[in-house]
């Protein structure tokens, strides 16, 4: 009834090794080196390209969050950087005053200096983000940033290896990895070859300047550097009446690609010229040449020669190829920025670390988040608040309409802000409201005979860097329809569960969105410790919130950890969630990776379907290990559900968040150890885990690779109602 296979046998602890070379290798860099909020590329005082030594910083002097600054051109050094306090003055200025400069601490991850000043070492009162010159007039070229909007932006995104993450890979100078399933944004600097331009001054290009004065060819081979025929029969094409003029207008309007797309599929609009108007066309914004700035006030000789010796240059001219790197990072830059409105988050401010305005917090909250760090941790993943904003209800009324604003970032839109319509005229408005991007929850009919507001709580789909969607627990017990991204999203019930309302609603944000939700009920104060409040509201889950018949027994129910912040408990019903299934499972099979990391089960039934839980093998050959010799194995245990024979309990070996041993019991008598006798050592500690119910159905687990908590979901029997209730919309 019990079987182990043995898939592979290999010293292999040198994926183990490389890794780890790998990861201090990333580190190492990231303490040696500042990077650039806007390029990517290093603020690098070993470079011997001046341009990559001179920087601006966008500051501010401790906690004066709003007094933000703009620092003149500085230098990074060996031992130390002059900075000019003044923005006008340059580093090399003659007569600058040392009195004049100053220190400044660029990307700043954590702020536990503030909280514990280090007696041993020099605080550093000033402290903001880089930009190199050159990058630095490139954006302000193409727009002007609000200092203030710039640096909280810069605060509300991850900072991974002194890189900030603004969802993208720096046009090519960065590049994510996942090093040991940790997701980093590593820089590429080192090994980008010369064709990427990443060294080259993406001001400094002489080749702009004598195109501007150059005019080459005749006007009559326009056409077919565009790569599109000329000369072609007219025959039924419907632009054949347009005279020339009016195509001419068309094609000025179109991308360059829509332009060679329409002239091969009509002839008369092939036969049309190109007018010096259209090769200017190229150059404005919106259109491919645009970063080609210095074109739009020079006057060129010839915009066609211009456009026709830019396009060529490109091949040559690794500077302009960083120009146009940079100018699109800038534009991406612009749009974000477009999405920052500090001054008009709604709600009653709340005091906080980066926000000293308001009043303090004393109401008892139930919190959901994710991935949440505070100003003392390092911020390289998840999200960080910047400001708190509360809505309270009162006089009680019951909601007319209920209204969730979005925004849309580079990683996807998320939600930015609630809008509350009482029936009682009133309205509340909790965050960044945006009435261009809102979507209406449905309230139902029924909600207007319960009590209050009628909103019991809320169902959250949490990404690691904000919230994606939401739908409301109204007071008739049903759950709304879901506004936003929910599907495969890890999911938080936010609820009372004893039938109060809400009173009040508190929002924690960044700059651009909303990053955590609380609720605080009439009768909250009782549960200000996690004791008697149910599991699965204190939780993330996937793929969903369980339903409230389940009951949960594990190693891992001291749920949330620090460790487990951004990891939702998985959930796998191989039972159904009523046992309605146990009568066909006829076999388990557990997958073992490296002798002792259990990652996967596979749950065979007498109907020849299998359905699995985590990751089953065969593994990666790639894949890091650590134990010498190596192997992987499928053990399995025979279980005889169609005669009753049923999972009794489990007994688990865990340590630093791995279960690397399991005892599986069945009701007669069975057992399966895994990983399976020699790898076994059974005089460890066995946590043993017996159900609450009377019935096991499911496995839950906090899950990356392997299983890093593992417990028992179970069920009463007897319990028809709790069963049946799986089919209600809010899954009670």
């Amino acid at each position: 009834s019990f079987n182990a296979v043995r898939l592979s046998r290999s010293r292999r602890t040198q994926h183990s090794l490389r890794t780890v070379s790998y990861l201090s290798s990333l580190y190492s860099v990231a303490h040696m080196r500042s990077f650039c909020a806007l390029c990517g590329t290093p603020i690098d005082h070993g470079s011997s390209e001046l341009w990559m030594r001179e920087f601006r910083a966008v500051y501010t002097e401790d906690d004066h969050w709003d007094e933000v600054r703009l620092s003149g051109i500085g230098i990074s050094q060996q031992f130390e950087q002059i900075i000019p306090t003044d923005a006008g003055i340059r580093y090399d200025d003659k007569g600058l005053n040392p009195d004049d400069t100053v220190d400044i601490e660029l990307s700043r991850s954590s702020f536990r200096e503030m909280f514990k000043p280090d007696p041993v070492f020099d605080p550093h009162p000033f402290w903001g983000f880089g930009f190199h010159a050159t990058c630095w007039q490139l954006l302000t070229t193409l727009f002007r940033p609000s200092l203030r909007e710039l640096f909280h932006a810069c605060l509300s995104v991850r900072i991974s290896l002194s890189l900030l993450d603004w969802g993208h890979e720096y046009g090519g100078a960065a590049q994510y990895d996942w090093p040991g399933s940790i997701s980093m944004l590593v820089s590429r600097f080192r090994e980008a070859d010369v064709s990427s331009g990443l060294r080259f001054d993406p001001m400094d290009i002489p080749v702009i300047r004598h195109l501007i004065n150059t005019r080459v060819g005749s006007d009559n081979d326009d056409v077919g550097q565009l790569g599109i025929p000329t000369n072609s029969p007219v025959g039924c094409d419907p632009f054949r009446s347009l005279p020339n003029e009016t195509l001419q207008s068309i094609l000025i309007e179109l991308p360059s690609q829509d332009v060679c797309a329409l002239r091969l599929s009509s002839p008369a609009v092939a036969n049309a010229g190109l007018p010096e108007a259209f090769w200017a066309s190229r150059f404005a914004e919106g259109h491919e040449n645009y970063y080609i700035f210095e074109a739009r006030d020079a006057k060129p000789k010839s915009w066609r020669a211009l456009y026709l010796g830019i396009k060529a240059a490109m091949q040559t001219r690794p500077n302009l190829v960083n120009r146009r790197r940079i100018w699109g990072l800038a534009s991406l830059l612009e749009n974000v920025l477009g999405k920052v409105s500090l001054d008009s988050c709604a709600g009653h401010p709340l005091q906080c670390f980066f926000d000293k305005t308001g009043d303090k917090d004393h109401l008892p909250w139930l919190t959901a988040y994710r991935c949440l760090h505070g100003p003392e941790e390092i911020f390289s993943e998840g999200c960080r608040a910047l400001r708190y904003r509360m809505v309270s209800f009162h006089p009680p009324s019951g909601i007319a309409g209920l209204f969730v604003s979005f925004v849309r970032l580079q990683n996807g839109a998320f939600v930015s802000g609630i809008r509350f319509q009482q029936e009682n005229g009133q309205e509340r408005r909790l965050g960044y409201i945006n009435s261009h991007y809102e979507t209406a929850i449905p309230i139902p009919s029924s909600l207007s005979h319960v009590p209050g507001l009628g909103v019991l709580g809320f169902h959250l789909a949490l990404d690691k860097t904000g919230i994606k969607g939401i739908a409301a627990l109204f007071g008739s017990g049903t759950l709304s329809q879901w506004v936003g991204e929910h599907e495969d999203v890890p999911k938080w019930r936010l609820a009372d569960d004893r039938g109060y309302s809400i009173s009040s609603i508190k929002g924690e944000f960044d700059a651009f969105k909303l990053v955590s939700l609380s609720i605080c009920t009439s009768s909250s104060t009782q549960f200000q410790t996690a004791e008697g409040y149910p599991f699965r509201n204190m939780c993330l889950w996937s793929p969903d919130v369980p339903a409230k018949h389940l009951l949960f027994d594990g190693t891992g129910n001291d749920y949330p950890t620090t460790w487990y912040t951004s990891l939702p408990f998985s959930t796998f019903l191989f039972g159904g969630p009523a046992g309605e299934d146990l009568s066909k499972l006829v076999e388990i099979v557990v997958w073992i990776f490296d002798v002792g990391s259990i990652t996967g089960f596979e749950f065979v039934y007498s109907t020849g379907e299998s359905r699995s839980f985590g990751q089953l093998g065969p593994y990666p050959d790639d894949r890091p290990r650590s134990s010498i010799p190596s192997e992987d194995i499928r053990a399995t245990l025979s279980i005889d559900g169609p005669s009753g024979e049923r999972i009794e309990s489990v007994e688990v070996q865990e340590l630093d968040h791995h279960i690397f041993g399991l005892k599986i019991r069945t009701t007669r008598g069975r057992e399966g150890l895994f990983p399976p006798p020699p790898f076994l050592d059974e005089s460890l500690y066995w946590d043993p885990v017996t159900p609450s119910g009377n019935v096991v159905v499911g496995f839950y687990s906090i899950h990356k690779r392997i299983f890093n908590t593992f417990g028992l979901i179970s069920i009463d029997s007897g319990n028809h109602e709790g069963a049946q209730a799986v089919e209600n919309t809010d899954q009670e």
